[in-house]
């Protein structure tokens, strides 16, 4: 005789997105409330430790927006760095 399993609801997906959008939020208070550009560009690259999607789907098998939208992230992330790296010169 086989067991049958319940299926267990993923909650982890809301607590990324949670978080994932605590941090843009964070990030677009430092930079525009608090002027503190530095802060805002970590916030910013902290929240894509927080997949908003599905965490647990391989990037191959990801839609193509959700793709775009990570990459676009990790693209204003990375410019953010570059440009705080060229003010303090």
């Amino acid at each position: 005789m086989q067991v049958e399993q319940a299926p267990v609801k993923n909650w982890t997906i809301g607590v990324n997105r949670f978080l994932y959008i605590g941090f843009w939020v964070l990030a677009l208070v430092m930079a525009f409330v608090f002027r503190d550009w530095g802060s805002a560009v970590a916030n910013a690259g902290v929240g894509l430790a927080f997949d908003p999607f599905q965490p647990d789907q391989p990037w191959k098998e990801r839609p193509w927006y959700q793709k775009a939208w990570l990459i676009t992230h990790l693209g204003l992330v990375a410019a953010g760095f570059g440009w705080m790296v060229s003010q303090s010169l």
